[in-house]
């Protein structure tokens, strides 16, 4: 059994969007992406990608993946958010979505690398590497303020977090996925030849780990109204992100069963 933290927040008045709550989870993002990007940086120069253009590179796959990230969640998690106040998906911090920044970024990867001629998956593997370190500070985030509640448990089982305000057990998903991204991190930065794999096998490792243990741990999401809030909908029982894990699995097994190249050259153009 772990215990139940409240983490510290502030409020504040901004134009337009009124009275918002700003709190841990703000700032262990940005850690995060200061973090992460050192490490995409420093993918870049074992493998001869010009700095430069990894830069552009991931400036692209932030704001694009931010964006889509906040969207997937407001519009298929919350959608009723909209309806009370529009202006909230303009709000960033009001709602992200792993799997739709994940999906973003893909779309700004694709973008960059068609409009410059640059092979997909060595950048990929760039941003792959450097997304763990960031995604685990991420995960630090949402396992602190609780904003993946998981079933009611019993107060003895192995890693339930409580009470929670209703008094109740449960398990917390953000630390569940937490321990999953840690194991990835180990993985990738310890025992994987990160240096020398062929393009495309790190984000393939990672797109299959990660996809096959989320899509067992979304059905561990709780299926009623925690906090006020309302259950994660479900569609054919299954969640947003159950969907895209299952297309993140195929496509790891594609680019681990693959055999194509990627050439310095190209990157360093």
């Amino acid at each position: 059994m772990l215990p139940y933290v409240v983490p510290p927040s502030v409020s504040v008045s901004l134009p337009l969007l009124g009275e918002q709550h700003l709190g841990v989870f703000g700032p262990l993002v940005a850690l995060g992406l200061v973090l992460g990007w050192r490490r995409c940086l420093r993918y870049a120069e074992v493998h001869g990608i010009e700095a430069e253009t990894a830069r552009r590179l991931m400036e692209v796959v932030l704001v694009v993946g931010f964006c889509v990230s906040h969207w997937v969640s407001i519009i298929f998690y919350f959608p009723h958010r909209i309806a009370e106040d529009p202006l909230v998906l303009l709000w960033i911090p009001a709602g992200l979505s792993s799997v739709g920044g994940f999906v973003g970024a893909w779309l700004g990867l694709a973008w960059f690398a068609r409009r410059h001629a640059l092979p997909m998956r060595r950048l990929a593997d760039m941003l792959v590497y450097g997304l763990l370190l960031g995604f685990c500070l991420g995960r630090v985030g949402c396992a602190w303020v609780h904003d993946h509640p998981g079933r009611i448990a019993d107060a003895s089982a192995w890693l339930a977090v409580g009470p929670w305000p209703s008094g109740v057990y449960r398990y917390d998903l953000g630390l569940l996925e937490l321990g999953l991204c840690i194991v990835l991190l180990a993985v990738v930065h310890l025992a994987f030849d990160w240096r020398g794999a062929a393009a495309g096998r790190l984000t393939g490792l990672v797109a299959v780990g990660y996809a096959g243990v989320r899509f067992v741990l979304d059905f561990f999401r709780a299926t009623t109204a925690v906090g006020g809030g309302t259950p994660d909908p479900r569609y054919a029982g299954l969640t947003v992100a159950q969907y895209a894990t299952i297309t993140f699995a195929l496509a790891g097994l594609w680019l681990l069963s693959s055999r194509r190249a990627t050439t310095k050259k190209a990157l360093a153009q």
